[in-house]
């Protein structure tokens, strides 16, 4: 057996924004059966960027049959501004933040009238 049929991949690491950038953080592990995720944050875009409030990562490539948690490291918008679009997309989701984060997200869904 060649070197490389001897390991199966058990995890992808992928980071899908704040790579090189303040704002839409978001890096994902993946197994196959759940995502592990760490921060869902928001970039709000420079002056030159016409009519675009905020940008967030596309979510689309994520499988919505896989198991999904997400784990909030603080509770800065660049980490947190987006987790009200995840929570829509994936409403099973479970969510896991230090306290005063989870108190912002709480209040952000709230605003938005979704539930937690």
């Amino acid at each position: 057996m060649s070197d490389s049929n001897k390991f199966k991949p058990i995890l992808r690491i992928t980071p899908l924004g704040g790579v090189g950038e303040i704002g839409s953080n978001m890096t994902v592990f993946e197994t196959e059966t759940e995502y592990l995720i760490i921060d869902y944050g928001i970039l709000f875009p420079y002056e030159d960027f016409f009519d675009i409030n905020y940008l967030i990562v596309n979510t689309e490539s994520l499988d919505p049959q896989k198991k999904m948690t997400l784990f909030v490291t603080h509770g800065h918008e660049d980490h947190i501004g987006a987790i009200p679009h995840l929570v829509q997309r994936f409403p099973e989701i479970k969510i896991y933040a230090p306290a005063f984060a989870a108190n912002l997200i709480r209040s952000k869904l709230e605003r938005r009238s979704i539930s937690s």
